[in-house]
């Protein structure tokens, strides 16, 4: 009794957290640090964890109260800090990034390039790409970024779909002679994929030749989903011809999303879509849930209601692929648009009987097929609250504005009140409203 247990059990405890540890858990473990010397040791299992588990922000708090108790070691390593700073930028906490950053300048550690590399990712992913760029154009920093490094700012600018930055930072890379990845490449050609900008992305693959860097499936794909995205499915059909051999579940996904687009536009991109799934099936290539999902999407939008049912249940059968509830959520989407709203119930009884918990979007689809009658019943069953509807019983935390709005559109100007209270309800208690 009043001896202070050594410094083990906490680092074991946190590294014997699971990915998807429970809050109470984390906060149970972190218990632990309260009688342990707080090491270098410690320091890695704390940051390990807070990337690890979901709610990686409650480590960060309490390593922030740890420090501002005088708690952590004065002087880290370099690569020690890193993972600390990374830890801080995956759970959103910029100002305890820039505060260890400050802490290895200041204590003039050894900056290496994995350190430089976390601090810009941090940076990066939490919408100060700006800054980042500044920092890896700091003559004082006594690291030279690589392309790792680069490639977080290029990914954000990608995020933001900034091609002018992308282009900027291209050529500031080649001028001081980085030498660029596949990885580097497929980053700046989807950006140029995603703002419809093809001439870019062909300019980015000539490049890529003359350097000699090899494409790989991930180049294709980008380069098929740019031109599916452009409405230029018969573009994206030949370059899917090109690496037919080497193509993978997600060029086929790709594929497909894009029939299901052009239907209306292309002709004959039904008859695509569905031979599609039968190489898939000649090549062995197994479905995914996304597979499930732009399939339904594309009979949908095919007016073949009965088709996507049944391609849903051929799925599930012959490859035992689950839906989940993007699949079923699409599945009620087209019982709406095909104008056949009675089935929406059975998709949700499916969903009941496969345990699938029903999201924001799918009441915004059973609101949408439902009659004036039932809205009110509806909502409260969203919202958890008693006389619901009695094929739901389930509530959820958030929902789009969008929900609300198809609530009042189907409830009718009638009921227009009910459901004004029923989301004042929701707003008081707590209940995540999210703007489009």
């Amino acid at each position: 009794p009043g001896t202070k247990p050594a410094r083990f059990p906490a680092p074991g405890g946190l590294k014997a957290l699971p990915p998807p540890a429970t809050t109470a858990e984390v906060e149970n473990t972190l218990k632990l640090l309260d009688d342990v010397t707080i090491d270098e040791v410690v320091l890695c299992s704390l940051a390990e964890a807070a990337l690890r588990v979901p709610c990686g922000d409650l480590v960060i708090y309490r390593l922030s109260a740890l420090e501002a108790l005088g708690r952590i070691p004065s002087r880290v390593r370099c690569d020690t800090a890193g993972w600390v700073i990374r830890a801080c930028g995956k759970c959103g906490d910029v100002v305890a990034v820039r505060r260890w950053w400050e802490r290895l300048i200041q204590q003039q550690i050894d900056v290496s390039d994995i350190s430089l590399g976390c601090m810009v990712e941090a940076l990066a992913v939490n919408g100060c790409v700006g800054e980042a760029l500044q920092l890896v154009r700091d003559p004082a920093v006594p690291v030279k970024p690589n392309a790792i490094v680069y490639g977080s700012i290029l990914k954000a600018y990608t995020r933001a779909q900034n091609m002018r930055m992308v282009e900027e930072v291209h050529a500031e890379m080649e001028e001081k002679g980085i030498s660029l990845t596949a990885s580097t490449y497929n980053v700046m050609i989807d950006c140029a994929a995603r703002t419809g900008q093809m001439e870019v992305a062909a300019r980015f693959l000539s490049r890529m030749r003359q350097q000699g860097v090899e494409r790989d499936i991930v180049t294709y794909n980008i380069i098929i989903k740019g031109f599916c995205h452009a409405g230029q499915v018969t573009k994206a059909l030949a370059v899917f011809d090109e690496v037919r051999d080497l193509a993978d579940d997600r060029a086929y996904n790709i594929l497909l999303d894009g029939c299901s687009r052009a239907l209306g536009t292309t002709e004959g991109a039904l008859d695509v879509g569905i031979g599609l799934l039968r190489d898939m099936r000649a090549r062995k290539i197994r479905p995914t849930q996304v597979t499930l999902s732009v399939g339904v999407k594309l009979f949908s939008r095919a007016r073949q209601l009965e088709e996507a049912f049944g391609f849903v249940e051929e799925m599930s059968y012959q490859h035992g692929v689950p839906a989940n509830v993007h699949v079923f959520n699409n599945l009620l989407q087209a019982c709406v648009c095909n104008k056949r709203p009675q089935r929406t119930w059975e998709v949700v009884r499916t969903m009941k009987a496969q345990r699938c918990d029903l999201d924001g979007r799918s009441y915004y689809w059973i609101l949408a097929g439902s009659s004036s009658s039932e809205v009110t019943r509806i909502c409260r069953s969203m919202l958890g609250l008693e006389n619901g509807h009695p094929a739901l019983s389930q509530a959820v935390r958030s929902v789009d504005e969008s929900v609300w709005e198809q609530a009042h559109k189907s409830a009718g100007r009638g009921l227009s009140k009910e459901i004004a209270i029923l989301k004042d309800h929701a707003r008081r208690a707590g209940m995540q409203t999210q703007r489009r």
